[in-house]
């Protein structure tokens, strides 16, 4: 077992930044470092940070930013128009990380990885001192966590949406699970 877990969030594409923070992480080579989300957009290497996370088999999950841009990739080719890839593009910055990328190949290969990237990521290894173990996800768990492994859609959908787009801890998660501040770049 790894000594540490270093969780990092909202890395968006700066890669330099992300670089010097895992250069300073101490003992990093003993311990396990896991992403939650946020990976792309704004800053101008998203290519490159995702490029360091699949070449170094990095845990990671998915985050809205991503989920966002698998949802709009397809549009570049055919629906330029389309006003929801205009808001993708230059209201959340996926105009930085479609210009990061100068290989095609290279580009459908991390679609395909992002679109693998699980909701949250469970480390029953790593554990509290009253034995609750740590859950990994882009946003808290919160009151959704019982939907976890539901077959129904709806039910389906309000967990990953919980997991993607929540941004306030609405309740007291004590008995359940413990949500994480992580460092964001």
């Amino acid at each position: 077992m790894h000594e540490n877990i270093y969780i990092i969030s909202d890395v968006h594409g700066c890669y330099k930044s992300l670089l010097a923070l895992i250069d300073k992480l101490p003992n990093k080579e003993k311990s396990k470092i896991c992403f939650v989300g946020d990976l792309v957009d704004r800053g101008n290497n998203s290519c490159d940070v995702v490029k360091l996370i699949m070449d170094n088999n990095y845990d990671c999950v998915l985050g809205n930013h991503e989920q966002v841009f698998i949802e709009h990739f397809h549009m570049l080719e055919n629906d330029r128009e389309n006003p929801s890839l205009s808001r993708w593009l230059f209201k959340t910055g996926g105009e930085q990380t479609v210009n990061s990328y100068t290989s095609k190949d290279e580009f459908y290969k991390q679609i395909e990885f992002l679109k693998k990237l699980p909701l949250y990521r469970e480390y029953k290894n790593y554990k509290t001192n009253d034995e609750r173990y740590l859950v990994v996800s882009h946003s808290c768990v919160g009151r959704k966590w019982h939907l976890r492994r539901r077959e129904n859609k709806k039910e389906k959908d309000l967990f990953k949406i919980q997991l993607l787009w929540s941004r306030y801890k609405n309740f007291d998660n004590k008995k359940n699970i413990q949500c994480l501040w992580t460092y964001n770049i």
